[in-house]
């Protein structure tokens, strides 16, 4: 018989990966409003969603040998507190180029920290 306080925390885990894509949802369709309330134009949305695509393949070529080498629970939490970081500094950010280099610089972090488990 498994023992129930082992059981806990793969469901925390899975509890909290939910409530962290919510959030990224939420933080993505106001940074959509955000962007077209500064330009007024449906491109420079776009070009939102083209950062993911691009931040990936960026990140692909270096971050397997990074978390090879580096303790895996730290770079997690690195990362998640760099990504809180740069989505509280966005609001303050007037120039649409610093709102694409901050999210550009989000989506890796989110892409590396999506490589984590596949190496653990």
């Amino acid at each position: 018989m498994i023992n129930p306080i082992r059981r806990k925390h793969p469901s925390l885990l899975l509890i909290s990966v939910g409530i962290s894509n919510l959030g990224d949802w939420i933080y993505f369709i106001a940074l959509n409003l955000m962007v077209l309330n500064m330009t007024n134009s449906p491109t420079a949305v776009a070009g939102l969603y083209i950062l993911k695509p691009i931040a990936d393949i960026l990140t692909t070529f270096w971050a397997g040998s990074v978390i090879d080498r580096l303790n895996k629970r730290r770079i997690m939490i690195i990362l998640d507190l760099l990504r809180a970081l740069l989505v509280g500094m966005i609001p303050f950010v007037q120039s649409i180029w610093s709102i694409y280099a901050f999210v550009l610089m989000i989506h890796m972090a989110s892409s590396f920290l999506v490589q984590l488990p596949l190496l653990i």
